[in-house]
């Protein structure tokens, strides 16, 4: 019996939450599972031959870690995220281990993320360029960390603040509503 065999037989949902890498042989074993979500929520790595292989699964993929046990250097390889993304087909995209977005290819993913049908959440994100906030700013269901939390750095190395950062009409407001309505840890503040 194959390994999809196997999986398939639990057509509700598969949680791998202890996996912190993803081989491309398990990448590939789970693109063929034909359950309704796969629940990858401690993954930190992911190269970007796993994620392709794993982007043809047609169900949910949930990558997110317990909020409480995160840990700085906890991220995900842009590279695997900016082809994970590309599946653009997301429900709900959570990707709770995002912590910064300042990378050189971080326009491109930016690019993807507003393109993701469903809601996007990157309730840990704190560092980022203005021109990245911009392009996220242009998603209507994209939930961020309060606007005054985040860190904006201006090229390799500089730093950067709001003051730097074009605020599309609206978007404050737009993310007062969503938290209304996704009030979740990391975003409320336990009042």
């Amino acid at each position: 019996m194959g390994v999809a065999t196997a999986l398939g037989k639990n057509d509700k949902g598969l949680s791998l939450n202890g996996l912190t890498t993803l081989p491309v042989e398990a990448a590939a074993a789970l693109a063929e599972y034909t359950g309704d979500v796969l629940e990858l929520n401690g993954l930190t790595t992911l190269s970007a031959e796993a994620a392709q292989t794993l982007a043809v699964y047609s169900g949910d993929i949930r990558l997110r870690t317990d909020p409480f046990r995160l840990r700085d250097a906890l991220t995900l390889d842009s590279i695997g995220l900016l082809v994970l993304g590309g599946r653009k087909d997301y429900a709900l995209m959570r990707l709770d281990t995002l912590t910064a977005l300042d990378s050189p290819d971080a326009a491109a993913i930016a690019d993807i993320l507003v393109t993701v049908k469903g809601m996007v959440m990157l309730p840990n994100l704190k560092r980022l360029s203005p021109k990245t906030f911009e392009t996220l700013a242009q998603k209507e269901n994209l939930l961020l960390p309060e606007f005054d939390t985040l860190e904006f750095v201006l090229g390799p190395g500089g730093s950067g603040s709001a003051d730097d950062v074009r605020v599309l009409e609206g978007f404050k407001k737009r993310q007062r509503d969503l938290r209304d309505v996704w009030i979740a840890p990391p975003f409320c503040d336990g009042e």
